[in-house]
């Protein structure tokens, strides 16, 4: 059996291994940092998810199993070309401010249509598109 001490050099450190050894070695070096890259690299899935909203209309004195569904309908024609305004649309003549998929031109996205008071806040109408 060879001596390995602190005190010889680096050749005869590199004499007292075989080729195969050093391959062996190289190898695992390899590997392992192989392996630590992915656990880097590869991605997770850390995001939070929320539950979507919901809003249930149940009087204080009813069956829950006995309700039946409250639905608003109406529709207003703002007569633009325009279908979706990216503002609330004011009408001062009828005291009204708009928001929403405007008009019955509903080309895009299905989104709510509102028409509120505009002294108050009150909600007049309330249309939504996709339930057509």
């Amino acid at each position: 059996m060879k001596d390995i001490s602190p005190t010889r050099g680096a050749s005869q450190v590199s004499q007292t291994f075989s080729k195969k050894q050093w391959a062996i070695a190289l190898a695992i070096m390899i590997l392992a940092f192989l392996l630590g890259a992915m656990l880097v690299v590869i991605p997770r899935n850390f995001s939070a998810h929320a539950a979507g909203a919901s809003i249930t209309l149940v009087p204080k004195k009813a069956n829950y199993k006995k309700q039946s569904g409250i639905v608003v309908k109406g529709s207003f024609n703002s007569n633009s070309s325009f279908p979706n305004f990216s503002a609330p649309l004011v009408d001062p003549v009828n005291n009204l401010v708009f928001f929403g998929t405007i008009g019955y031109q509903d080309s895009g996205i299905p989104s709510p249509f509102y028409a509120l008071n505009a002294q108050d806040g009150k909600l007049l109408l309330e249309h939504d598109h996709s339930l057509e």
